[in-house]
């Protein structure tokens, strides 16, 4: 370990349990072939005191994005399936959509300009939020490719929330929604493309879906803002907060932080023209941003850094990557979000380097 990294190894085990209040959690730093540094503290339940270990799982949240959008360009890259980013909704939708959806193509769903947002993920901002109460309902006793070409068939027979292409508004539902389209065009679960053109490939051990618990996963913790004692964390129990909306393309990835950076790695290694299951201009195209800052499953800065965070069932994931600089980071936590001035003092260090 080099003294940077001593350094930095020294600042996490003196301040982390004292400053971050995390119940656990996990980092990786890597270049384009190998981790430079790894890191992990705490539990993976802090109800059963088992120790974090770096082959547990995360639930990696919307981080998974990209990946949807990886296997889809891998099977247009081989002309396995169309180039359907520009492709429009009624092409690539046989079932009868909205007149409105009819231009909206598919590349604005991954750009989240579809007109299509999640209304329940903002229950005070959304309009008509009884009608998506009713889409709920319907969609609670299914699950896989029948929820999610459930919820494909009755979002996009509603009229868009906003004009297709006017603003930003990120949607879980388009994620969903693109799953399905990819689903109806290969005959396969979206969780077996992935596995078939970018996890095996990278040998990457990933679960798909559903809230896993016990050994091997990392348990999600809240606090309960109402009880007398809210400086304490409270472990999920089994069957809390299963998502019934068919959007699992939008988030339900589980990865270890070793096979996360394995992931991120592909793009360094593509970046940097090395031999790689997806070459450079693959990834070139994958990581431009298309619309505001957002690419195919990234948000690009204008430092041209790549990124993405993801929170789900009180887990929260971030990836980040310098291809200047031929580095990237990734941190789990079992817990809601890392303070923003404790993700900057990560960022910062990998200036550093």
């Amino acid at each position: 370990m080099n003294d940077k990294y001593k350094k930095f190894d020294e600042f996490l085990k003196d301040n982390i349990k004292n400053c971050w209040d995390i119940p656990g959690l996990a980092i990786a730093i890597f270049d384009s072939n190998e981790i430079l540094y790894k890191f992990k503290t705490g539990y993976s339940d802090i109800k059963t005191k088992k120790k974090l270990k770096f082959s547990d799982k995360f639930c990696i949240a919307s981080c998974s994005k990209s990946i949807l959008c990886a296997a889809i360009e891998s099977l247009i890259v081989k002309k396995e399936i169309p180039n359907i980013w520009d492709m429009t909704l009624d092409k690539v939708w046989s079932q009868k959509i909205h007149k409105d959806f009819y231009k909206v193509t598919v590349k604005q769903l991954v750009m989240h300009n579809s007109g299509i947002d999640s209304p329940l993920d903002d229950v005070e901002n959304t309009p008509c939020l009884s009608k998506y109460k009713k889409i709920e309902e319907k969609l609670e006793k299914f699950n896989g490719i029948t929820a999610r070409k459930n919820l494909t068939n009755i979002v996009l027979k509603q009229k868009p929330l906003y004009e297709p292409g006017s603003k930003f508004e990120y949607s879980n539902w388009g994620y969903g929604i693109l799953g399905a389209i990819l689903e109806k065009l290969t005959k396969k679960h979206y969780a077996k493309v992935i596995e078939e053109e970018i996890m095996k490939l990278l040998n990457i051990d990933a679960k798909y879906e559903k809230l896993f618990y016990g050994d091997g996963y990392v348990n999600g913790h809240y606090k309960n803002i109402f009880h007398k004692n809210e400086k304490e964390y409270n472990s999920l129990k089994k069957g809390q907060y299963i998502n019934p909306l068919g959007e699992a393309p939008s988030g339900e990835t589980w990865m270890s932080i070793i096979d996360c950076a394995k992931y991120c790695m592909m793009y360094l290694k593509a970046l940097n023209k090395e031999e790689n299951i997806l070459n450079f201009s693959t990834v070139k195209k994958l990581t431009k941003p298309e619309f505001e800052d957002y690419g195919y499953g990234w948000f690009i800065n204008k430092r041209k850094h790549i990124y993405h965070a993801g929170q789900y069932f009180h887990t929260s994931t971030h990836f980040h990557l310098i291809p200047e600089k031929n580095i990237g980071i990734v941190l789990s936590v079992n817990c809601d979000f890392i303070p923003k001035n404790k993700w900057n003092i990560v960022k910062e260090f990998l200036n550093t380097i």
